[in-house]
C-alpha cells in the first residue's frame, strides 16, 4: 500500500512561497506583503499590501525572509517607496530597489480559480510571530462588500470570506490557492469564530491597472 502523508501540499506552499512574503514596517506598526513582480533588467520589485498597513507613509521598511533559521537583522531592512494606494479597497503598492536573489513573484490567480469550499493558505506575521503559516477554506465570495474600521473610512471591495486564521500582523499578506497563486490579500477579521476577510484578486487587478491612487472622499 502507498502511504499518503498529510501536509505535503502545505509544506510545499510554505517552502516555495514564504521567501516571497515580506514584513512591512510603517510607523509603530507592522504588517505583511507579497512580492508580485520583479524587474528583469534590475533588482527592483513590487510589493502588494494593505493601505491600512502603510497608511500615510511615503516610505516603509521591507524585510525579506532570511536564508536558514536565523531571524532578520537590522541590516536586512530595505527601504520601500509607496507607489500608490487605494483607501477605499484598502490596497497599496510598494517598490523596493533590491530584491534578494532567488525570490520569485507570487502569481495572481484568476476568478475562475476561486471556489467556495476550496482550501486556502495564509503566510504572514500575526502578533509579530514572523512567517507563520495557517490554512482554512473559502467560506464565501462577496462582491461589493462594505466595512468600516477605526480609520472612519467606508471601505468597499470584492472580498473573500474565509475561516483561515488571520490576526494583527497578517494584514497585507497573501491568501493562496493550492496551486500557489494569490487569490486575495488578508485584511481583517470580525468577532466570532472563523470570520476573516481578504481583498479578492479581482480587486487587486483593478487596483494595479489603475496605476494611480484612489482616496476616500472627505
Amino acid at each position: 500500500t502507498q502511504l499518503v502523508f498529510r501536509g505535503a501540499v502545505e509544506a510545499n506552499i510554505f517552502s516555495k512561497l514564504s521567501p516571497s512574503v515580506v514584513v512591512v514596517l510603517a510607523g509603530d506598526g507592522m504588517g505583511s506583503g507579497s512580492l508580485i513582480s520583479k524587474s528583469i533588467n534590475s533588482k527592483s520589485g513590487t510589493i502588494l499590501t494593505n493601505w491600512h498597513v502603510v497608511n500615510e507613509s511615503s516610505e516603509v521598511g521591507v524585510i525579506f525572509k532570511p536564508a536558514g533559521q536565523e531571524g532578520p537583522k537590522e541590516s536586512d531592512v530595505l527601504v520601500g517607496k509607496v507607489m500608490f494606494v487605494d483607501e477605499i479597497s484598502d490596497l497599496a503598492l510598494v517598490t523596493v530597489q533590491s530584491v534578494p536573489r532567488n525570490r520569485k513573484p507570487i502569481p495572481l490567480a484568476n476568478n475562475s480559480e476561486i471556489h467556495v469550499g476550496a482550501d486556502v493558505h495564509a503566510i504572514g506575521h500575526p502578533e509579530g510571530l514572523l512567517w507563520t503559516y495557517t490554512k482554512g477554506l473559502i467560506s464565501q465570495v462577496r462582491p461589493g462588500f462594505q466595512w468600516g474600521s477605526g480609520d472612519k473610512i467606508v471601505h468597499e471591495a470584492d472580498i473573500i470570506q474565509t475561516q483561515t486564521p488571520i490576526n494583527f500582523g497578517n494584514s497585507g499578506g497573501p491568501l493562496l490557492s493550492n496551486n500557489g497563486k494569490l487569490v486575495g490579500v488578508n485584511s481583517m477579521g470580525r468577532e466570532g469564530e472563523g470570520l476573516n476577510f481578504a481583498i479578492a484578486v479581482s480587486e487587486v487587478k483593478r487596483f494595479i491597472a489603475a496605476k494611480e491612487s484612489r482616496l476616500a472622499p472627505d
